[in-house]
């Protein structure tokens, strides 16, 4: 009986990694995809390990605020309710799980920054750009300490003054802060609460009733976003996109550069040659043959 679970657990654990492995390359072909048809670029090399960690990244990326999102909302055993340290009565429950939505973006923001090792360096904020972060997040932190004690006798009146905390956070970040970081935020928080939503759904008495067709433009739109706004700012030491600032030394001029040694940026290698832009304003990119590189340099960021 033992050998013939171990042998259960085992085909369990090997369909399980199979499953991760399509889902990981499935995932990290299709955003390499899409950001390189911004570029023109139709076809890249389909098994090189890039594709793997891309995979992998996304999956940790939208990992870290599920997770978030689901400690906010007490999901898988803990209690629903007063998911910020808030008793309520049973009517006014559903003012306090939008509130708490509400309170989710700041986690996101806070997220954003922790997440930065991944990306290149994002700009610093304008003057006054951690100032009035720093007053927003106060007001949200005055809004909890009043909400303990008043909540149930003016639940309206708090799930407004949310809101309007959220928009005054939404317009500082768009103000102040570096505006790719911000769409990460964002996708940080449209990732997490679309979870809770999803969560609410599958519970096991409206799993039958789920239409998952009706669904798939918001799990497009959450590849899509991250693939044309967000992985291309990812280092590529972490299968991320962004274009690599290289020196190449040419055997010969070509037509598309006017020099023996330009620098160029790098966005993808075959085995045939290189996908390279010109330079940073470029929309499209060129394809460069392997054998009229003779060497290349590899630069740093701003140099």
């Amino acid at each position: 009986m033992s050998e013939s679970r171990f042998v259960a657990s085992l085909e369990v654990t090997a369909r399980a990694a199979a499953l991760f492995v399509a889902v990981v390359y499935g995932t990290g072909f299709l955003i390499i995809s899409v950001h390189h048809a911004q570029y023109g670029i139709a076809q890249f090399d389909p098994l090189k390990p890039k594709i793997f960690s891309t995979g992998v990244v996304f999956l940790l990326l939208a990992a870290l605020p599920i997770v978030a999102a689901f400690r906010l909302f007490r999901i898988f055993g803990l209690r629903a309710k007063a998911a910020v340290g808030i008793a309520c009565k049973p009517e006014n429950e559903k003012y306090l799980k939008i509130i708490n939505g509400f309170s989710f973006l700041p986690a996101t923001v806070i997220l954003s920054i922790f997440v930065g090792f991944f990306f290149e360096r994002f700009d610093d904020p304008k003057p006054w750009g951690v100032t009035y972060f720093l007053l927003v997040m106060g007001v949200y932190a005055a809004l909890a300490l009043f909400q303990a004690k008043y909540f149930d006798k003016h639940p309206f009146l708090f799930l407004l003054a949310d809101f309007l905390t959220m928009a005054l956070l939404v317009a500082v970040m768009y103000r102040f802060q570096d505006h790719h970081q911000m769409v990460l935020s964002l996708w940080f928080y449209g990732v997490g609460i679309g979870a809770v939503i999803l969560y609410r759904y599958l519970q096991p008495e409206r799993i039958k009733q789920f239409e998952w067709e009706r669904h798939f433009p918001s799990i497009a739109l959450v590849l899509l976003t991250y693939s044309t706004a967000i992985y291309g700012r990812i280092r590529p030491s972490f299968g991320g996109g962004m274009p690599t600032p290289v020196v190449f030394y040419l055997s010969a001029k070509t037509p598309i550069l006017n020099s023996d040694s330009p620098e160029v940026l790098l966005l993808e290698e075959t085995d045939h040659g290189y996908y390279i832009l010109a330079s940073a304003q470029e929309q499209t990119a060129y394809f460069l043959r392997r054998d009229l590189v003779v060497a290349m340099h590899f630069l740093k960021k701003g140099k």
